[in-house]
């Protein structure tokens, strides 16, 4: 069983497409649930994001929605170790560092 960040499809063991919901527990195939925790669609049970979401979506699911993705179609980058689409994609830049400083500040008492 993993933790849904995002709404997906995937097919059973019987080969029926089966829809997990967005913040909901689902249970699926170890593979494809190995596949939608590498790429950050899924975390764990024991992740501390479990107890802050589950069930905030409120019911609201459309398993034809654009966001929804299909765990059986989506391709792994071969080439990396690891894959995080989210911070592949936000482009992050590490900002120099700078030497500790102390700031004094003029506060009016009454």
């Amino acid at each position: 069983m993993i933790f849904m960040m995002k709404s997906a499809n995937f097919g059973d063991h019987d080969g029926r497409i089966r829809f997990a919901k967005q913040f909901e527990d689902a249970t699926m195939p170890v593979t494809t649930a190995q596949r939608a925790l590498r790429m950050g669609v899924a975390v764990l049970v024991t992740d501390p994001k479990r107890a802050r979401l589950r069930g905030t979506r409120g019911g609201d699911f459309n398993p034809r929605a654009p966001d929804v993705i299909d765990l059986d179609v989506v391709e792994e980058p071969k080439n990396l170790p690891h894959f995080d689409p989210v911070p592949r994609s936000a482009n992050f830049t590490p900002l120099p560092t700078a030497e500790p400083r102390t700031i004094l500040i003029d506060v009016p008492r009454s």
